[in-house]
């Protein structure tokens, strides 16, 4: 197979297909689409505490663990006693035995995301007179409050589960600048401290 044959042949049919009408590139005058990324509305920690403060007694665990962590919904919905090891301060997401869930529905079984967004997370968020958000928004406060704490970054895109910390920059870097509200502070407090 010559690939430089292949490819002359393949550029020819592109090309031969976009001189139809003796129009050449006649796609050529629409733009393409500005490639979005998705709106992301993470809650300060001043947000989160009004947030908890509304929040009754029987979720309230259930959101510390998701603003504290940044688990998403369905690893959330589908814990188990057995995946929390309290000694190591760790949540493991596998299933080895027949164990109930953490949180589960009034029958026992795994929650549905639906029911805690339109029942539980909306009517809290109202009740707090807080801004109308995705639940997904506690696993972006997570991280963004972890990164206004100067948690290493490493640290948080392994708790996020992120493979690098690529990720974390990508999604968040435009919450970072004011995360701290104090951005250069720190690096000039350091150099007036007697390296410069």
């Amino acid at each position: 197979m010559n690939l430089d044959n292949d490819h002359c042949h393949y550029s020819y049919k592109v090309r031969s297909c976009l001189h139809f009408n003796n129009t050449r590139f006649p796609l050529r005058r629409y733009k393409s689409l500005k490639e979005e990324k998705a709106d992301s509305s993470p809650l300060t920690a001043d947000e989160v505490k009004l947030f908890l403060s509304h929040t009754s007694e029987e979720w309230r665990d259930y959101f510390l663990i998701r603003f504290w962590t940044g688990i998403r919904s369905c690893e959330l919905h589908g814990l188990y006693w057995e995946h929390i090891d309290f000694k190591h301060r760790r949540i493991k997401q596998r299933r080895t035995s027949d164990c109930p869930f953490v949180f589960s529905d009034k029958n026992g079984g795994g929650l549905s995301t639906q029911f805690v967004s339109r029942k539980i997370w909306q009517p809290t968020l109202k009740k707090a007179g807080l801004k109308h958000r995705r639940a997904y928004e506690t696993r972006h406060t997570a991280a963004v409050l972890h990164i206004a704490a100067l948690e290493n970054p490493l640290y948080i895109s392994h708790m996020l589960g992120h493979s690098d910390i690529k990720l974390l920059f990508e999604i968040y870097a435009p919450y970072i600048a004011n995360a701290a509200r104090q951005d250069g502070q720190n690096f000039s407090t350091m150099m007036q401290g007697g390296i410069a």
